[in-house]
């Protein structure tokens, strides 16, 4: 006989209580079964859900509420009462052990509990694991253990290990760790609850039972025991989860009228929800990831795969339910920070049927549309690969393995709703490619910062889904609602529709450009470069006559050759410092280009770190607002413009032209940047900070005010200093900390009459010179040589400097060097 045809109607219904009362059998956890699991600090979730359904079966006080099998055989020794040695039911059996000591403790029944459990000075209920858990059970029935009122912070667990019966040694033992755990949560959730005890104890009828099964009595073998016992493979989470699924899905589709249609080697069948589910995914569905799992030729399908397709589509459909969102979202999607891409992979464990159960996604309409889903992957191969999207707006099998292994991006979710919403609507395939194609532009030119944003995009395409056959003639109309991606990006979309349907050149034109991997899909700069966003602006159409399209197109091609020049010197150039920063220079000599930032910012964004907030790709988008920040944004645009349409501009000879704009200085503060692009380079991620009281620059470092370098000292050192011969001294730039820190170039190495001497030079309201001896804490002229004071005379020095000690001089920065030149001659001549 195989454990499967075990018939529930060869078992008896028993309560815990029942098997020592009624029944007068001992129960013996045998050795080779594993240690107590319930107990497990990392078995919080499983504890308190199988607490929550005790206590709900006894408040509810309901007979014969059922806790499944438990089952194993008995011993008959020659002597004393008949052991049952558990197979199955270890944690059910220990939990309720341990609910009934604490309730018959609680209730003041300690008596009751001896009379039934306790044989002499041993438990009836014992573990043969280790003598160590055995000796708690019979300490545990034996002792009077007062709960008293529990103090603040103090625990069941600490009275009871601070019992004179608890051994220390007892802290090395698993299985009585995991019972004290569990008698903390017990005590947290029953603490109220005396009167529970009579109900638990309840023989007629009971209220808590199970199923019991001697498989002595079934005749089946010892060597199944042994084997079952010793497979050192238990059901794996999925194999749980699909057993609870299914069952929940009985509960959720009972009396339904829908039938699902399955094909098997015996012909169609008429299946109602849970049965095609069940055939479904031990059959094709599980075929289909099989099939999918291959890497260099070999399976490497796992159950998570299913179970993370699974949390996926759920999730998704929770979304799409919800009226607002919650934290259980953020827990589905896998991270409570979406904008990070790490944190989804590999956490298809993290949600469990508990959290689907309580989170109340488990519904009848959403397990419909996990199985249609399901179905939907299936039907891909099917479709003409003419009709498949191109990769470039999305490579549905690389998603998919994505969904497979819970690798998403907030933007790889939403398309792959997308995708198969489409499928599932049955639509002809022919609109596939032009929907994904929106849907693509739409995604990746909006922002998905938390749950919210992502649950109301997803919202988005559910409603957009009746217009997906014929995309673009939805949105030429003008009339498309359409929210929850970015508001420009989709008047944008609107604007492409309507070039696009008007067929080659305009569709080749549009669909070109927008697919370079700089843009990705956003070119609302060139509609307005072009002429075309004004006219529909004010038109809400492009019905322009012959004449106009022409003129139109000639504009837009045009600036579609220029700015491509410029895009993909952006893309390809591997060093900018070898590249001499020659867009950003060029556009600084025609105004201040640069994004504003918090804290007095700017950024020149040329750094990869801060894209999505600091880059070209941003500063050419078009937001569309009316607003003091739009009119700023615009003019920035109006620059780069205006760089493309001046005549010496060529995108035949890109670099050639940036040089010649490089070569107009304009006045200011942008003179020194346009003239030394290493003053870009210090700027790593592109940051620069004007202070407003005295307009200081820094240059700095990382994106806030930590080490970091001052613009005019820099220019300075960099372009007239670093490779100069200063006499006496070595130059070097020393770059300083913070709001107070004051960057500086020192010239170090003169040594006279054993003292050492040293200038810095560093901007401060004002270019400071300042000469003094390092090794000296004086500030008296009698510190220095009076051959020295001479020097510094003759230089125009003046003492003291009360701030920095010495001697100093305010210098403007075209005099500084000649300045400094004056010195270093005269002190030369003293120390060789």
């Amino acid at each position: 006989m195989q454990l499967s045809e075990i018939k529930i109607n060869e078992g008896k219904r028993l309560s815990f209580f029942q098997l020592f009362s009624t029944q007068q059998l001992n129960i013996e956890i045998p050795i080779i079964q594993r240690d107590y699991a319930q107990g497990r600090k990392s078995a919080k979730e499983v504890r308190s859900q199988f607490l929550t359904t005790l206590y709900k079966y006894l408040d509810e006080n309901i007979p014969n509420r059922d806790l499944d099998f438990v089952y194993g055989s008995i011993s008959r020794p020659v002597k004393g009462a008949p052991t049952f040695i558990p197979l199955d039911g270890q944690q059910r059996l220990t939990t309720l052990f341990l609910l009934h000591w604490y309730l018959g403790t609680l209730s003041g029944n300690e008596q009751t509990l001896r009379e039934n459990l306790l044989d002499g000075n041993r438990s009836r209920f014992s573990y043969e694991t280790r003598a160590s858990a055995r000796e708690f059970c019979d300490a545990l029935l034996s002792s009077i253990v007062d709960f008293g009122p529990l103090e603040h912070g103090k625990s069941l667990s600490t009275i009871i290990t601070n019992e004179g019966w608890y051994f220390e040694s007892w802290r090395q033992d698993p299985t009585i760790q995991s019972m004290l755990t569990m008698l903390d949560a017990i005590d947290q959730r029953f603490r109220n609850k005396p009167d529970f005890f009579n109900r638990l104890i309840k023989s007629e009828p009971p209220l808590i039972t199970f199923q019991f099964l001697d498989i002595g009595e079934l005749h089946l073998t010892d060597d199944l025991y042994i084997k079952i016992n010793s497979r050192g493979k238990e059901l794996t989470p999925f194999e749980n989860f699909k057993a609870k699924l299914e069952k929940e899905i009985a509960e959720l589709f009972k009396g339904e009228p829908k039938h699902w249609s399955f094909q098997s080697g015996k012909g169609e069948m008429k299946l109602l929800t849970q049965d095609y589910f069940s055939h479904s995914i031990d059959t094709k569905w599980l075929d289909f990831f099989w099939a999918q799992s291959y890497e260099n030729g070999k399976p490497v399908f796992s159950d998570d795969y299913i179970m993370n397709f699974i949390r996926v589509i759920l999730t998704n459909e929770y979304a799409c339910n919800r009226d607002s969102v919650d934290d259980n979202l953020r827990k589905l999607v896998g991270t409570q920070d979406i904008k990070s891409e790490a944190g989804y992979k590999g956490v298809a464990k993290g949600v469990s049927f508990f959290n689907y159960k309580d989170y109340g996604v488990l519904q009848a309409h959403i397990i419909t549309a996990l199985v249609a889903s399901f179905d939907s992957l299936l039907k891909v191969t099917e479709i003409d690969a003419a009709h498949m999207p191109e990769d470039h707006h999305y490579n549905h099998w690389s998603v998919s393995r994505k969904a497979f292994i819970h690798d998403l991006r907030a933007t790889d979710r939403i398309r792959f709703h997308a995708f198969l919403t489409y499928i599932l609507r049955g639509f002809e395939t022919s609109g596939l490619k032009e929907m994904m194609r929106v849907v693509y532009n739409l995604t990746e030119n909006s922002d998905f910062d938390d749950s919210r944003s992502l649950a109301n995009a997803l919202k988005e395409i559910r409603k957009l889904s009746p217009y997906m056959p014929d995309i673009l003639t939805h949105l030429a109309g003008g009339e498309a609602e359409i929210s929850s991606f970015y508001g420009q990006q989709i008047e944008e979309e609107k604007i492409k529709a309507c070039l696009i349907l008007k067929g080659n050149p305009w569709a080749t034109a549009v669909l070109s450009i927008e697919k370079h991997s700089f843009v990705r899909g956003q070119i609302g700069f060139l509609l307005e470069f072009s002429g075309i966003l004004e006219y529909y602006n004010r038109n809400k159409h492009c019905n322009w006559n012959d004449e106009e399209d022409s003129t139109f197109l000639n504009i837009f091609n045009s600036y579609v050759e220029k700015s491509t020049a410029l895009f993909d010197y952006l893309n390809n150039r591997s060093n900018a410092s070898e590249e001499e920063y020659l867009w950003e220079r060029a556009m600084l000599s025609k105004g201040d280009y640069l994004i504003t930032a918090e804290y007095w910012r700017k950024n020149f964004l040329h750094s990869s770190a801060n894209l999505r907030d600091y880059s070209w790709k941003r500063l050419l988008r078009l937001n569309g607002r009316q607003d003091n920040d739009n009119e700023v944004q615009t003019a920035r645009r109006k620059l780069v413009k205006e760089l493309l349409d001046d005549n010496r501009f060529d995108p035949k000879n890109f670099q050639d032209s940036c040089r010649r704009f490089i070569a107009d200085i304009p006045m200011g503060w942008r003179a020194p940047f346009v003239r030394n692009p290493r003053l870009i380079k210090a700027c790593t991620q592109g940051f620069i900070r004007v202070n407003d009281s005295d307009q200081r620059i820094r240059l700095l470092k990382t994106s806030k005010l930590t080490y970091h370098y001052e613009l005019l000292t820099y220019h300075l050192f960099t372009e007239e200093m670093e490779n100069c011969d200063f006499g006496p001294f070595k130059a070097n730039y020393t770059v300083d900390y913070g709001e107070t820190g004051i960057p500086k170039i020192t010239l170090r190495g003169m040594i006279y009459s054993s003292k050492e001497y040293g200038i810095d030079i560093f901007n401060k309201d004002h270019l400071h010179l300042n000469f003094k001896v390092l090794n000296s804490n004086s500030g008296d002229t009698s510190a220095y040589d009076s051959v020295i004071l001479d020097a510094l005379e003759k230089a125009d020095f003046k003492y003291p400097d009360t701030e920095n000690g010495g001697y100093s001089r305010m210098e403007e920065v075209n005099t500084v060097m000649e300045r400094l030149q004056m010195l270093c001659t005269h002190l030369h001549e003293i120390v060789k």
